[in-house]
């Protein structure tokens, strides 16, 4: 696993290296494509012979994984995130295409992703067994559970293929791509305004709703905005140090 980890690394990191290591072996089809590459010698080998991966050498299983799960072939040409498998290449791809093919038969909500609606039908449901052991938090799926613990870590293991910036959380991490591509697909339903955030949406909502819950404790001033606040506190420590 290692070695394969090393080598997967060198290729990221060095896209140039990928027209030299991504030949597939077994024809003379080549590409300069990782996710090409990989996704071609699937379907290159015959049924009773074992494929290998052309990135890391490991044996492929029936679905195009390598068998280390370590080598994630298929990239996404938009924000560079790499998956294991091509359908969920293809899954993914649907966000920044803004296709939505699964709906929700309750509530008419539709989502790009199989495990958005997946985790979406448990809000429908009045039932939370998962219970955070910090807060007492509770959670309709073990995977949303989990994802929650990083906040109380402070853990981040969520890290941007583009910048490098890391996050406790990977809704957070999502959200941030949104950033890179020049996507705002969080609009406001009064003044039309979008974001690229979530949370920027949910904080810029409370200027409609004439909401001040960030309050200075030197003046006792409100503001809509946690940034307003922080930018009126820096004139306290201005004062004092004119003082």
């Amino acid at each position: 696993v290692d070695q394969c980890e090393e080598k997967l690394k060198i290729l990221l990191d060095k896209p140039q290296l990928n027209e030299v290591h991504l030949g597939v072996n077994k024809c003379s089809w080549n590409t300069s494509s990782l996710a090409s590459s990989c996704g071609h010698s699937q379907y290159s080998q015959s049924a009773d012979k074992p494929s290998t991966c052309n990135v890391c050498g490991n044996l492929i299983d029936k679905e195009g994984v390598p068998t280390c799960l370590v080598c994630k072939p298929f990239r996404c040409f938009v924000c560079n995130k790499s998956f294991a498998r091509k359908s969920h290449l293809a899954e993914h791809l649907n966000i920044h295409s803004n296709i939505k093919p699964y709906h929700c038969n309750i509530c008419n909500k539709s989502f790009s992703r199989k495990s958005h609606i997946t985790e979406h039908l448990g809000h429908h449901s009045t039932e939370k067994p998962f219970k955070c052991p910090k807060c007492n938090k509770s959670f309709t799926r073990k995977s949303r559970l989990t994802k929650h613990l990083f906040i109380h870590s402070n853990e981040k293991v969520f890290k941007c293929s583009i910048c490098n910036t890391y996050f406790n959380q990977e809704c957070i991490l999502n959200e941030h791509y949104y950033i890179h591509v020049n996507e705002k697909p969080f609009k406001c339903s009064i003044c039309n305004k979008s974001f690229a955030r979530k949370f920027n949406l949910s904080e810029h909502l409370l200027i409609h709703r004439n909401e001040r819950p960030f309050k200075c404790y030197v003046c006792e001033k409100t503001f809509s905005r946690n940034y307003n606040l922080t930018r009126h506190f820096s004139m306290h420590n201005k004062e004092k140090l004119l003082k």
